[in-house]
């Protein structure tokens, strides 16, 4: 990992894989979602990478949000 776009998206990914996983007994869940969130990691690193900070910035922020209120359980 050369920059911290991909330290940050292969955090957030790894969050992503883990609560698939935790999920996958507890609920009945979308993949969607999750290769949704996957891939918005990926545009994240790739904008971020591109010199565009601030939109990587946001798009975190974004993926951050979503994990939180879609895929972090409730229970």
């Amino acid at each position: 990992m050369n920059t911290v776009y991909d330290g940050v998206a292969v955090l957030l990914f790894a969050v992503i894989v883990a609560l698939y996983f935790y999920n996958q007994n507890h609920k009945e869940q979308q993949i969607v979602l999750y290769v949704g969130a996957g891939a918005a990691c990926g545009l994240a690193n790739y904008i971020g990478n591109s010199g565009y900070g601030l939109g990587a910035l946001i798009i975190t922020i974004g993926i951050a949000f979503f994990i939180y209120q879609y895929l972090w359980p409730r229970e």
